[in-house]
């Protein structure tokens, strides 16, 4: 914002005290007001401050269109990792509701297969699910691990591992539950949750 008169103390005085910066122009006349705005999160492969103003109020009122929860995702081309350029939101979950989406996925809402992006050559690992557990009547016998609940066994079932990988895709995906399962509760001892130990 631009002001073509001298401020009076007072207005400067209101302005640095709700966070604006005055700063002198090329015209003695003028002045320029300016005051740093802290936006919404941007997960990019690129400095934002290369960008020109426009573009960083454009991208955070996009980013304001959805709830805080989500995260705006820009990544472009002719930057660190822009081979596979991408723009849109990641949501962000709470563990009650992670922990959801896993539940549902044992017989409501079974994962489907999705056709991996053309661009992309190689894939090395794409399972049908994000982390397996066979529901049964008895408890299986070989298994990494079991829960009894409501008259049925839930199971993460034990893959072989090869040679050169020390975990499969279900060990890693059930570990990293576990870890942020784990992170949600300050003192263990406090609080009757489960153990947890996966065998290595």
């Amino acid at each position: 914002m631009q002001l073509r008169r001298h401020p009076d103390a007072a207005e400067v005085l209101s302005a640095l005290e709700k966070g604006f910066r005055w700063e002198p122009s090329s015209g003695e006349s003028t002045h320029q007001v300016r005051r740093t705005i802290v936006g919404r999160l941007l997960i990019a492969n690129y400095d934002p401050k290369q960008l020109s103003n426009k573009e960083r109020i454009r991208l955070n009122n996009e980013a304001q269109q959805n709830p805080e929860d989500y995260v705006l995702v820009d990544i472009r081309s002719g930057f660190p990792g822009g081979d596979y350029p991408l723009h849109g939101w990641f949501m962000l979950r709470s563990m009650n509701a992670i922990i959801g989406f896993v539940a549902r996925g044992i017989e409501e809402e079974p994962e489907i297969s999705i056709m991996p992006d053309p661009r992309i050559k190689t894939v090395v690992r794409n399972p049908l699910r994000t982390l397996e557990i066979e529901e049964s009547t008895s408890k299986p016998a070989d298994f990494e691990f079991s829960v009894p609940f409501g008259g049925r066994h839930y199971s993460l079932p034990r893959s072989p591992v090869s040679r050169d990988a020390t975990s499969t895709w279900n060990h890693e995906a059930f570990a990293v539950l576990s870890n942020l399962f784990q992170m949600t509760v300050t003192d263990l001892s406090k609080y009757p949750t489960p153990a947890i130990t996966i065998a290595k």
